[in-house]
């Protein structure tokens, strides 16, 4: 139970860090740019053939590049705030940050 209350503490915090940041309209539009174009694109003739490479795109391209960027931003705060060493030296499984 500590293990589970230790890691929504951790992503609590990072998450009213991240929604500041300008870095998370990015990454909202980079997500939201694949979905935009299936909407567009509905009435086309071969909108199946559309919607299927959209969403290979969001799933290869748009979903490592969100994550990428969100967990570079959460290290850099960390590095930026000299508080990279608590999450290392807490009594949780490194599986904790992770999650």
């Amino acid at each position: 139970m500590a293990f589970i209350k230790a890691t929504l503490l951790i992503a609590a915090l990072q998450a009213g860090v991240l929604i500041k940041s300008i870095r998370f309209v990015i990454c909202l539009l980079v997500a939201l740019v694949p979905a935009g174009i299936a909407l567009a694109a509905g009435g086309m003739v071969d909108a199946p053939k559309l919607a299927l490479g959209l969403g290979l795109m969001a799933l290869q391209f748009a979903a490592p590049l969100v994550g990428l960027i969100l967990g570079s931003v959460v290290i850099a705060e960390e590095v930026e705030g000299r508080t990279i060493t608590f999450f290392f030296t807490r009594p949780i499984h490194r599986s904790a940050l992770f999650l």
